[in-house]
């Protein structure tokens, strides 16, 4: 997936990966006598997420369009052939087209129907007598997991031993970003800042990009942090920029897709404005918090669990120098939280332990 416009399309684009050809193939060179069952014929175009035991129904080989053709050469033609694909997991698929070529040599009119993972998907054309005809399905299957079946149906014809050629198959979607990326957090301490995300679906990703702005627009590689099938990530820009900076990441795939998360805004480096204590850390029940800063305002204090999840939200005023605020946290569960300390959209943040 590319970005070409980014502050226009990255809402659009990040939402929706690449539209590709999930499975091909043209059953291999022609040839005659019975195939295997199930028949698992080399692909053209293979996405790499998704493998297959293979295809059933057909009961013998004929000559095809580019090679051979798979056929079920049967009384009357009529007969369905099936392919199961099996999507690894932590993806899921996305099919909205199935193409393919196909001839008959039925005596009478032969009618197609195509089903993918039980829905049934509009046919247009039908194969002609005696030549190859193009034939496509398109439909709607969403979010599909673990072993998918693609079947298509012939009925109709008569006459004993006839049969349907099947050839040049193509199966056509979108093959999902397997990551589900959670919450993606910028936070700023007096002197750097943190960047959190949590995901779950991890399988098939090999980095995350670190990547910073000055502008939102054109973005710069800070670091690459490895994926390792946790639920929590973490990495610390400890010479932010003087000013606003925008982060976003940029996930990876083994397959060479990526992928954008939403882009963070902080502003960093304004020493006036800043956390200079928070005590007693790890704490039961009141947590301290003393912050500076160089005018009076109103501010807005958020805890935050590991998760990214606001566990509490409360205005707060803010003066000239020194503020200390005392928050009951009683309430929350043991674990590891950060409280944040946001102003004119400036946010600084400190992490603390709950017993």
């Amino acid at each position: 997936m590319k970005i070409v416009y980014p502050l226009i399309c990255f809402l659009f684009l990040s939402l929706f990966a690449k539209a590709q050809t999930i499975y091909s193939t043209d059953f291999g060179p022609a040839t005659t006598g019975t195939p295997p069952n199930p028949f698992n014929p080399t692909p053209l175009v293979i996405n790499s997420n998704v493998t297959t035991t293979g295809w059933t129904g057909g009961t013998v080989f004929f000559a095809g369009v580019t090679g051979g053709a798979y056929c079920n050469n049967v009384a009357n033609g009529n007969g369905t052939y099936s392919i199961t694909l099996n999507v690894a997991s932590g993806y899921s698929v996305n099919i909205n087209a199935v193409n393919f070529q196909m001839r008959r040599t039925a005596t009478g009119p032969t009618n197609v129907a195509v089903s993918v993972a039980g829905n049934t998907f509009t046919v247009t054309g039908a194969p002609p007598n005696g030549s190859f005809g193009a034939i496509s399905a398109s439909g709607t299957a969403t979010g599909l997991t673990g072993a998918v079946t693609i079947s298509i149906t012939t009925s109709g014809g008569t006459g004993a031993s006839q049969n349907n050629r099947l050839d040049d198959l193509a199966i056509s979607g979108t093959s999902v970003l397997p990551v589900k990326l959670h919450s993606f957090t910028a936070l700023r301490t007096k002197s750097a800042v943190e960047l959190k995300w949590n995901v779950s679906s991890e399988s098939g990703i090999s980095t995350y990009e670190i990547q910073r702005s000055i502008d939102g627009i054109n973005f710069e590689k800070l670091s690459d942090v490895t994926a390792r099938n946790l639920p929590n990530y973490s990495f610390i820009d400890n010479s932010p920029i003087t000013g606003a900076i925008f982060y976003r990441l940029k996930i990876n795939e083994n397959n060479n897709e990526f992928s954008y998360s939403e882009t963070k805004r902080v502003q960093a480096n304004n020493e006036q404005f800043f956390i200079k204590a928070l005590y007693p850390n790890p704490t039961s029940d009141m947590l301290r918090v003393n912050i500076n800063n160089s005018i009076n305002e109103i501010a807005i204090i958020r805890i935050i669990d590991i998760s990214g999840r606001k566990v509490l939200i409360t205005n707060t005023s803010l003066k000239d120098g020194l503020t200390e605020k005392i928050i009951n946290v009683s309430s929350l569960n043991s674990g590891v939280y950060f409280i944040e300390i946001v102003r004119n959209g400036e946010t600084v943040s400190e992490k603390f332990i709950k017993n």
